[in-house]
Parts: C-alpha cells; structure tokens; sequence
C-alpha cells in the first residue's frame, strides 16, 4: 500500500473508476443525503434561497427548468416526450415508475422525494399545473379509437385466415424454391 499522489491523472482516474463501479450505491445514498438536506432547506427558505445556500456551500446542485409534461409513460407516440423538453437527465425517466409518481403526486410548490435517474437524484419542484383543453382530448381519444379499430379488425382477420383449414404452409417450399437456388 502506498499514499496516492492526487496530482496523477491516472491514479485519480483509476479511483474513480473504482467507486463509480463497486461504491456505487455508497454515492447514491450520499446524494440521496444531499438531497434530503436539500429539499429540508426549501421547506425551510423557499426554493431559490435554497438552491442559493447550497451553491454557496458548494453542494453540487443544479436547476432545470421544463414542462409541461404530459402523463406519458413508456414515450407512447400519441403525447409529447420526455425527450421532447431537452433535459438530458430525463433520459430514462419514460418507463420509471418513481419518476411518474414523484412527477405527478407532488403537490405544487413543493419539493418531491428524492428520484434516482441513471448518475443522478432528482428533486422535482413543480411550479405549476395545467390541464389539456377537451378538443385536443377529444382529437386524442378519436385517433386511439380509430387506431384501435384497425388494430382489431387486422388481428382478426390475420386469425381467420391463419387458421383457416383451407389454408396451406407452404413458406418453406416457396423460400426455398425463390432464395435457395
């Protein structure tokens, strides 16, 4: 064993890449600390007073701006995404579940639990919330029903056909026959 000289690139490099990969949950659980002391000092000061004495005390804490958000889990194509608002921290926000929750049970003007997203914790801080006019709703729930129908109607009329008796396999043979000479 031997003191590590901290000004060698590669041996700071080397510790990073050691606590990135077997220390991991120790850094969550430091930012989940972070964080909760966090959002104790917006309940306390307000939200830009406590984003300004966390700077200040140089706690690596950072501000973004979005929405409004549709309720859209799993990115489905019908709504705007979550790539769509161009945070990078969002990325794999689509299909977790916590995000959801976190997004849409927080009350507004009020800082949510802490949520794991990749390498960072998230504190949602909702400013506000907006309610989608009933046409476009309407045009909505119209395009899902008309998709829908198609949808229906192809399956079952793939089924029909497919298990028809007087429908004969003859994939191989003709595959084959065509691609195989």
């Amino acid at each position: 064993m031997q003191e590590a000289d901290l000004s060698d690139f590669m041996a700071l490099d080397r510790v990073r890449s050691y606590v990135r990969n077997f220390e991991r949950g120790r850094m969550e659980d430091w930012a989940i600390a972070q964080a909760d002391s966090f959002i104790a000092l917006v309940n306390e000061l307000g939200f830009e007073a406590a984003l300004s004495r966390q700077e200040a005390m140089q706690v690596p804490v950072e501000s973004r701006t979005f929405g409004p958000v549709a309720l859209n889990y799993g990115n489905v194509d019908l709504f705007p995404t979550l790539a769509s608002q161009a945070v990078t921290e969002l990325g794999g926000a689509a299909s977790d579940e916590n995000f959801w929750k976190a997004a849409f049970a927080t009350p507004v003007d009020t800082p949510s639990q802490p949520v794991v997203q990749g390498s960072n914790v998230l504190v949602l801080f909702p400013t506000e919330e907006t309610e989608s006019e009933e046409s476009v709703l309407e045009g909505i729930a119209s395009n899902v029903n008309a998709n829908w129908l198609d949808s229906q109607a192809g399956q079952s009329l793939q089924q029909h056909f497919l298990n028809s008796p007087k429908m004969e396999d003859k994939f191989i043979d003709v595959y084959m026959r065509y691609f195989m000479n």
